[in-house]
């Protein structure tokens, strides 16, 4: 049994031109796997399904936004730099 990868977006048949289009801007930032076994577990009736959201790459991930260096806010919290308390 041989398995066939799919290494770039524009090689999936089942997205529309507009699709391949807006996911191949996210290709120039990650590279892009899967197999033909995992593509065919994808419902492409539903946009939002899990798998096609776990595999297929979303334009969303490459815009910047401005963000917080430490967003739990746990700098303020660190008795010793570096070192991390863990409680059981």
């Amino acid at each position: 049994m041989t398995t066939r990868y799919i290494t770039s977006v524009s090689q999936i048949p089942r997205l529309s031109a507009e699709e391949k289009k807006d996911i191949g801007k996210v290709e120039n930032w990650f590279s892009f796997k899967a197999s033909e076994y995992y593509l065919n577990l994808i419902d492409w009736s539903d946009p939002y399904d899990p798998i096609r959201r776990l595999i297929i790459p979303d334009p969303g991930e490459i815009e910047a936004e401005d963000g917080d260096l430490d967003p739990s806010g746990e700098s303020k919290y660190t008795a010793v730099p570096g070192l991390q308390h863990k409680y059981a």
